[in-house]
């Protein structure tokens, strides 16, 4: 995470370029894969199919191309620490919501 803090903080990027945006994702995406039980997945629905990361089994999906994409094309300020940990805070609530599937998560590290 530590390179795309530096990649953000450095404002070398242009906000429309899109495809070098999504790159950020996939990085920040990886970050969950690492982490915590994610697992990339392609996902389709009836406007199209896009690369995904689902936690084990479950329905819980993030679309990590587009998290900095859309936030950095409104012109916000993306710390990325805090955004991962807000994150992990919000899918922990989700998971233990549904925890009487059993589902929870710990970090890998």
């Amino acid at each position: 995470m530590e390179a795309i803090s530096a990649i953000l903080s450095s404002n070398t990027f242009d906000p429309e370029d899109t495809p070098a945006l999504q790159s950020l994702g996939v990085l920040f995406g990886d970050v969950f894969v690492a982490d915590i039980d994610f697992h990339w997945v392609m996902v389709e629905d009836s406007i199209g199919t896009d690369p995904a990361i689902r936690f084990e089994n479950t329905g819980l999906l993030i679309y990590p191309l587009t998290i900095l994409s859309k936030r950095l094309a409104k012109g916000e300020q993306v710390d990325i620490f805090q955004l991962y940990a807000t994150m992990v805070q919000q899918i922990q609530q989700a998971l233990d919501q549904n925890a009487e599937d059993g589902a929870g998560f710990s970090s890998k590290k």
